[in-house]
């Protein structure tokens, strides 16, 4: 577990902070009073993560949809007007 982050609420809220690869955010647990914890159990199970399955047809489309979608006008448009951070208008 990792990168448990708490936006503040609004006005105050700010971008998630993450502005490189590497980046982490928060904190790598959830914070809880002592009072909400009824038990802790130990466990020696390996975790099983599956393994990723070969791109279909429609995966190997999906950057070349992005692209035509970001390089139009309007698309540009609406994400500036909404978060103004993207890139400069």
């Amino acid at each position: 577990m990792h990168d448990i982050y708490i936006c503040s609420k609004p006005p105050e809220r700010t971008e998630i902070p993450i502005y490189h690869v590497g980046d982490r955010i928060g904190s790598p647990y959830v914070s809880c009073g002592l009072d909400r914890i009824t038990c802790i159990v130990e466990s020696d199970i390996v975790d099983h993560v599956r393994n990723l399955s070969a791109p279909d047809d429609t995966s190997k489309k999906l950057p070349l949809t992005w692209l035509i979608f970001w390089s139009t006008s309007s698309a540009t448009a609406v994400c500036r007007s909404k978060c103004c951070r993207c890139s400069p208008a």
